[in-house]
């Protein structure tokens, strides 16, 4: 949940404190409460701060956020685990291949799953503009609505996406939108979002100010806000929007939830 709230850098090392913490425990559960005495205390610090206006009081809404922010997680970790193995294995070598050298640096992957989360939320309620059922459609849209899926193993939820079997480019997933049987729209913004943090560690790296991963990530805030600030250049060019982070239909996505 910090992750939806716009904190993923708090998901590791603050996450024991919402048992010790009366404002973290009431952000995080004090879901019957109305969103101004729920949010209070952090809507400051947060650097979305719409995601908290978009989050609807009661259980329904608390069980459709942690649903889906675990959905994402369990993607990503069967991504990283089954299929970029699978897609560093088309070099006999990565690290003599320039393609191949981009590929073998996206280690960032067993580090980044809260922060792609948030990023994922934050940009859901920006194209939304915060309506709930729009929202939940969008979401829909991405992971699917198999919850048991979400609970199986990493090989068949890895059986929802397909490898990028192109060695000339580095992007691991191929984005089949069209396939009923895959999850083309979350694949098509994972290589998106994937390119928004290659850039940063990049930057990063290159600045000679770069720690670690650990660091990186969950250290510090500023992280999230740059991946935010550029995910909202592409959200603000209609053909970057519907590039990097296409949706169905509006009368499609209806017919897929009924």
């Amino acid at each position: 949940m910090f992750a939806l709230l716009g904190f993923p850098h708090w998901s590791k090392d603050r996450k024991k404190a919402i048992w010790e913490d009366e404002t973290l425990n009431r952000a995080i559960f004090g879901i019957r409460a109305p969103r101004e005495d729920r949010f209070t205390a952090v809507r400051g610090e947060s650097p979305a701060a719409a995601v908290m206006d978009s989050m609807d009081t009661g259980a329904g809404c608390f069980i459709q956020d942690i649903l889906f922010g675990h959905a994402i997680l369990q993607y990503l970790d069967a991504i990283r685990l089954r299929i970029y193995p699978e897609k560093l294995r088309l070099w006999s070598d990565p690290k003599l291949d320039p393609i191949g050298r981009i590929a073998l640096g996206k280690d960032y992957f067993e580090y980044w799953e809260f922060h792609v989360a948030a990023l994922i939320n934050f940009i859901i309620v920006t194209v939304t503009r915060g309506d709930r059922k729009a929202i939940q459609q969008a979401r829909q849209s991405l992971v699917g609505t198999d919850v048991n899926l979400i609970f199986s193993t990493p090989a068949k939820r890895a059986a929802k996406f397909k490898v990028s079997g192109d060695a000339a480019i580095h992007e691991v997933l191929d984005a089949d939108k069209d396939n009923a049987s895959s999850l083309g729209f979350f694949s098509q913004w994972f290589n998106s979002i994937d390119t928004i943090f290659s850039d940063l560690v990049e930057v990063a790296r290159n600045s000679g100010q770069f720690r670690n991963f650990n660091y990186f990530f969950y250290k510090q805030d500023n992280t999230f806000r740059q991946a935010m600030e550029r995910a909202s250049k592409w959200l603000g060019s209609k053909v970057d929007r519907e590039l990097r982070f296409p949706l169905p239909s509006r009368s499609t996505a209806e017919r897929g939830a009924a």
